[in-house]
């Protein structure tokens, strides 16, 4: 029989064929583009011989800001809680979590704009303002969160003494620490889950599932990293007290705990997920998810 009469059958499931006759001596359709799949797992894994899922586009500069937003997000949102609640003992702490989300917010807009290629599309971002994009909202949000956070760092300067004398100074301890702290935390917050919010609107199958957990797993995530950094600092500080170390070590062992609960729940969530969608997942766009967990800054703390 000639070729260009046989029968190629697509298995599209069990007792489901699609006839094709249209392919070339070649096994190319029509003589053009690749030939279509033949057996059941290869049309699991693509739709005639596309892709199901697009790989992203962003590499290192969108996963190391993932990392930061939540680094500066769960510092300063710890600094604010124990600045509220805590005493004069915990004042190194709040000092320490103002310090460390300062530096990483003031990189992350750096990392968006090398991720764009140019800061002209950075700043086309703020010429418009749409509650329903989470796009538009992170980006606000993090400009926001960044404010707050340099007035609550120029007012722990000017405490402590830093330019002393000048006018900067004498309106940086004019400032309301506390009102700042409280509102930045709010934002603070928000940049992030954000990130978690962002994955969820794509059509990645174990993140759309999951669109109403990926944003307090990321939370949980940034503030578990974020007790990580400012334990770090104060220890490299040598400011490291045990009364001090405790309350960070119990911060932290409650966002861990609540990390795992919102991973179980996603991965009951995703029970019915086929395995093929998992394997379509890009593993470099995996790494957004699984670098926030802070473990790197966690674990690179000596034993006490």
């Amino acid at each position: 029989m000639d070729s260009n009469a046989q029968r190629v059958a697509a298995t599209q499931g069990p007792g489901t064929t699609l006839p094709v006759t249209d392919l070339g001596r070649d096994g190319q359709r029509n003589g053009h583009g690749p030939a279509l799949p033949t057996t059941t797992s290869e049309a699991r894994k693509s739709y005639y011989g596309v892709a199901p899922i697009k790989k992203p586009h962003w590499k290192w500069e969108i996963v190391l800001y993932f990392f930061l937003g939540g680094v500066a997000s769960g510092a300063y949102t710890i600094a604010t809680i124990a600045e509220v609640v805590g005493n004069r003992r915990h004042r190194d702490i709040v000092r320490a979590g103002r310090y460390v989300a300062l530096p990483c917010l003031i990189a992350s807009p750096i990392l968006l704009i090398k991720d764009l290629g140019k800061p002209s599309r950075f700043f086309n971002m703020l010429r418009v303002f749409k509650i329903k994009s989470p796009m538009s909202m992170g980006t606000w949000g993090l400009i926001t969160f960044s404010g707050f956070a340099g007035l609550s760092a120029i007012a722990e300067l000017a405490d402590q003494g830093v330019a002393r004398g000048t006018l900067l100074s004498r309106l940086a301890l004019l400032l309301p620490r506390r009102l700042i702290g409280r509102a930045g935390s709010f934002f603070a917050l928000f940049v992030g889950g954000y990130t978690g919010v962002l994955l969820s609107a794509t059509t990645v199958p174990l993140w759309s599932k999951n669109k109403y957990l990926l944003g307090p797993t990321f939370i949980s995530g940034a503030v578990s990293t974020g007790a990580a950094a400012i334990d770090l600092a104060l220890t490299m500080s040598g400011k490291d007290d045990d009364e001090t170390m405790s309350a960070l070590e119990e911060t932290e062992a409650v966002a861990l705990a609540t990390e795992i609960a919102m991973l179980a729940a996603q991965a009951a969530f995703s029970a019915n997920v086929v395995e093929e969608a998992t394997l379509a997942i890009p593993k470099k766009a995996t790494w957004a998810g699984i670098s926030r967990n802070g473990r790197v800054a966690a674990n690179s703390l000596p034993p006490r």
